[in-house]
């Protein structure tokens, strides 16, 4: 597994990119509203209330409830691109 925070020059955002190798997890826990790109691979975005399945292209509101998510990846791995307010 590969974390990779960004910093843009700007205070509006911040970018991190998460590289999960195949059947990975990675817990975390949104405190604020965030959009997920899935850009490579294949995998699951699990919530208390929903699973939603991720390929190159998905897009997922995280509503920033601090519930607990859990991004898995499937047989291939998954490269997912979360962003929020810093």
């Amino acid at each position: 597994m590969r974390i990779t925070y960004f910093d843009p020059p700007v205070e509006e955002f911040a970018l991190t990119r998460y590289d999960l190798r195949a059947n990975q997890r990675l817990s975390v826990v949104p405190d604020r509203p965030r959009i997920a790109i899935c850009t490579d691979g294949t995998g699951q975005l699990v919530s208390p209330e929903d699973i939603v399945k991720v390929s190159p292209g998905t897009g997922v509101y995280l509503p920033g409830n601090d519930q607990p998510l859990e991004l898995t990846a499937g047989p291939a791995g998954v490269t997912m691109f979360i962003a929020c307010q810093p």
